[in-house]
């Protein structure tokens, strides 16, 4: 018995020391890939705490693309990060919030992109291979409470477990090692792309559509609010451009803005809406029905760096 207990032990030691090497190559290869959208760029930089911004800008895809870094720092003279979480609501702002403040130096201002979905439930499944190579081993990911998709205590801790049935992923990964071209700069995406055909599809299978809030993210909302307050950090809501056409689909849209105004009052926090600027009637800033091209995205940036820099004066 002992000597099967011996064998038993020193396989399960020969296949640690196979496959951990193997796990470490294919996190490093997926790091470096431009896979996930550029959300590796912007977790590498997280979590090698090279950031050091004054103004951070949270959300979705409509954050990563509405908001140039580099025009606010044009204007403001101050430093912001993008960190526009594409197809991710509050929960994985949250996450990558708390991510963020655990290995860098805490912004000034946090421009919060607070948009009709940002209130909706948890998402479990969209763009999660974004996690994969920051999982083994690293409690600040696997005991949050705010990781959008749940990975088992197997896939934390065994080697390579949690790349199954990805093979997919680390092969264009590799492939991308002699083709990688840097996605975000600072986090933003801009988008040179014109007017496409997406608006039109939306309209042929659905005419409007209501949004529900979660609750528990509305309770999250407030605590999240008062704990940048807490930590000194100045929180500003925007509601960025959103194409004017496009605002009909949204029965309750006006239940939205104003309860987001109501959130704003209540911590005595700035809310800026931008749904009737009338860059939302320009679709060539557009193209889609939700987001801007680099050239909106520019535009807005240019008016919201206008619009803060009474806020942030002091």
């Amino acid at each position: 018995m002992k000597k099967i207990l011996t064998k038993v032990l020193l396989l399960a030691i020969f296949s640690i020391a196979l496959i951990y090497p193997l796990d470490l190559l294919f996190s490093k290869v997926i790091k470096q890939s431009s896979l996930a959208f550029g959300e590796y760029e912007v977790w590498n930089d997280i979590l090698n705490s090279e950031i050091n911004a004054e103004i951070a800008i949270y959300g979705s895809s409509r954050a990563m693309m509405h908001f140039n870094p580099a025009i606010l720092f044009d204007s403001l003279y101050l430093n912001a990060y993008n960190f526009g979480m594409d197809g991710h609501n509050l929960w994985s702002q949250i996450f990558r919030h708390e991510q963020y403040l655990i290995h860098n130096p805490s912004p000034k201002v946090i421009i919060h992109s607070a948009d009709f979905f940002t209130l909706a439930s948890k998402f479990n499944g969209y763009n999660n291979e974004q996690f994969l190579p920051y999982l083994l081993w690293n409690k600040n990911f696997s005991q949050s409470a705010y990781l959008p998709m749940h990975y088992s205590w197997w896939d934390c801790n065994i080697p390579l477990l949690r790349y199954r049935n990805k093979g997919n992923i680390i092969l264009q990964s590799f492939i991308d090692l002699f083709n990688t071209k840097a996605l975000r700069t600072a986090g933003f995406v801009g988008r040179k792309w014109e007017w496409n055909k997406d608006f039109d599809k939306a309209k042929a299978n659905m005419n409007s559509y209501t949004i529900k809030m979660d609750s528990t993210a509305i309770d999250l909302f407030h605590a999240y609010i008062e704990e940048c307050q807490h930590k000194g950090i100045t929180v500003i809501l925007v509601n960025s451009p959103v194409y004017v056409e496009g605002q009909k689909f949204i029965d309750n849209r006006d239940e939205l803005r104003a309860f987001y105004n109501s959130v704003a009052d209540q911590h005595n926090i700035k809310y800026l809406d931008y749904s009737l600027h009338n860059i939302c009637n320009k679709r060539e800033y557009f193209y889609n029905a939700t987001h801007l091209n680099s050239r909106g995205a520019n535009a807005f940036s240019s008016i919201l760096a206008k619009d803060i820099k009474p806020l942030i004066a002091n």
